[in-house]
């Protein structure tokens, strides 16, 4: 929590990098982080984050994922991002 006693953004941001991530390493590939947008929808109190990602694209070596977070059935944040392929393929 930052000094306002809110979830600081960059919370947000490293848990959707991760999901992003994820949900590209998912397709067997390894990847490290070439861009990140996030978009932050309303200030974040305490409870259960759930975040969700998807793959938009997938190319030979940038791949492109998006997905959201959410707080108790409201949608708090989304993320776009661009991965790179880090694994040789």
């Amino acid at each position: 929590m930052q000094g306002q006693g809110l979830v600081h953004g960059g919370i947000l941001a490293a848990l959707l990098d991760s999901t992003l991530g994820q949900a590209v390493e998912s397709l067997g590939v390894k990847v490290v982080t070439a861009e990140l947008s996030v978009n932050y929808l309303r200030p974040v109190r305490e409870g259960v984050l759930l975040a969700r990602g998807f793959v938009v694209h997938a190319g030979r070596r940038l791949f492109h994922a998006a997905g959201e977070a959410w707080l108790e059935g409201e949608r708090v944040a989304f993320a776009k991002g661009t991965f790179y392929r880090v694994d040789g393929g």
